[in-house]
Order: structure tokens, then C-alpha cells, then sequence
């Protein structure tokens, strides 16, 4: 209608209607882009909540197996102090020896959900988060995942064969009830004796204390992120394990 007006106004010259036309047809136009733009804002901001909403309960989850690994990881560590005591002939104060030998060289990582955040950055859409602070607590603590997966790696390569060590001074039994599937008999004062049996038990818990260490950096990291992301939402984080 209005090209229709415009094209009639320039065949008869009338100036004062071709400018009319001219305004109000480009007026339509930026109108129609501004509609456009503010549309096109409107579902960004839409897909940043998701986004959030997802990634808060993600981390919640994150959060709280990140406590309970740690819960486990100091059970353990009174085990691994059952175990040194047994080979130094000296009185345990608590934990299970045996379990502590089973699992010396084991390394559990907190290794966390991150179905969101992968999505978001295979697929660009990471800069739809607006706030700046908030995209670097998500890289500190993708690199933080990131690392203590390769620290976990690197002391489970280096991390001596202790059950095979102790072998030549156990006795196994089959016991489908038992918490490792079977009942081992040990010799702790011939396996104390062993210098290089002792030396990587307490190598062992040397590095599971260290890695322990980085268990806790990961959980206050997480800790920081979830409440920066529940804050963004105007919410509370709390730690789950659905």
C-alpha cells in the first residue's frame, strides 16, 4: 500500500506526499526491526533462565556427591591408618585394616554432571549468560574438573600394587557378604617386616592425602558457583542427590 502510494506520488510529483510516504515507510521498517530485535532478546533471555535453571541443579547435584565422596574418603583414611598401624605393630585406634589395603590405591574423584555446561559451550550459546562473573566461575570450575581428573589419573598410574604386594602374606576366602566379596587373613609381622611393602603404604596415603586436599577445593569451588547461580536466579543452593 504504501510502495503503491509512494510509486503514484513520484508519477505526479508530489513531493510533499512522496516524503510522507518515504518517513512512514521507512518508520515501518525500524519498527519492524526493533520488534524483531526485542523478540529475538526476549527468547535469549528465556533460554538464559533455562540454561541457569539447569545448570543450578546440575551443580546442586555436583555439590552434594562432592560431600559425600569426601564422607567416604575420610572413612577410608582412618582404614588407611589401620592398615599402617597392623604393619607397624602398632595398636589400632579405629578402622578396618584389611579395607584399608583393598582400597589404598584407589582414587575417587568427584567427577560431576555437566550435561548443561558441555551443551552450551559445544553449541556457542555460553554468551547468552550476561553476567561476566558468573561465565568465569563456570571456567574456574570446568578447569578445576578438568585437572583434578588428570591429578586422579596420574596417581592411579604411579600408584604401587599394594593388594598384589600384600599377597605373599594373605590368605583369601571367597564371602559373597563380604563389602569386597571375599575374607583375607593376614600376616601383619611378616608383612611388616616387608620394607618395600611399608614404603608404598605410606606413599600411598601420602597421595591420598593430597588428593584428598584437592577434594575439598573442588567442593568449595562448586559451593561458590552454586550460590553465584542461585543468586542469579534470585533462589537458594541446595545440595542434592536426586
Amino acid at each position: 500500500m504504501i510502495l503503491r502510494r509512494l510509486a503514484q506520488n513520484l508519477q505526479e510529483q508530489n513531493w510533499p506526499g512522496i516524503w510522507i510516504e518515504f518517513i512512514l515507510l521507512v518508520f515501518g521498517v525500524f519498527l519492524g526491526i526493533q520488534v524483531a530485535n526485542w523478540n529475538e532478546a526476549r527468547l535469549e533471555r528465556i533460554a538464559e533462565q533455562q540454561s541457569l535453571q539447569l545448570l543450578l541443579k546440575e551443580v546442586e547435584q555436583n555439590l552434594a556427591y562432592a560431600q559425600f565422596v569426601i564422607d567416604n574418603a575420610e572413612d577410608r583414611q582412618s582404614d588407611f591408618e589401620a592398615t599402617l598401624a597392623m604393619l607397624q605393630q602398632k595398636p589400632v585406634a579405629a578402622g578396618d585394616p584389611d579395607v584399608g589395603l583393598v582400597s589404598m590405591a584407589m582414587y575417587r574423584a568427584s567427577t560431576p554432571i555437566s550435561v548443561t555446561l558441555d551443551d552450551l559451550k559445544s553449541t556457542g550459546r555460553l554468551s547468552i549468560i550476561r553476567n561476566d562473573a558468573l561465565r568465569v566461575k563456570l571456567s574456574v570450575y570446568e578447569s578445576l574438573i578438568l585437572y583434578n581428573e588428570r591429578m586422579r589419573a596420574d596417581y592411579a598410574d604411579r600408584a604401587p600394587v599394594i593388594p598384589s604386594m600384600i599377597s605373599p602374606y594373605a590368605s583369601f576366602g571367597y564371602n559373597p557378604e563380604s563389602a569386597v566379596g571375599y575374607d583375607m587373613a593376614v600376616d601383619w609381622q611378616a608383612a611388616g617386616k616387608d620394607k618395600e611393602l611399608v614404603n608404598a603404604v605410606v606413599q600411598a596415603m601420602g597421595d591420598q592425602s593430597a588428593f584428598h586436599r584437592r577434594r575439598f577445593l573442588f567442593k568449595n569451588t562448586t559451593q561458590e558457583l552454586c550460590d553465584a547461580l542461585a543468586e542469579e536466579l534470585g533462589q537458594k543452593c541446595v545440595p542434592r542427590m536426586d
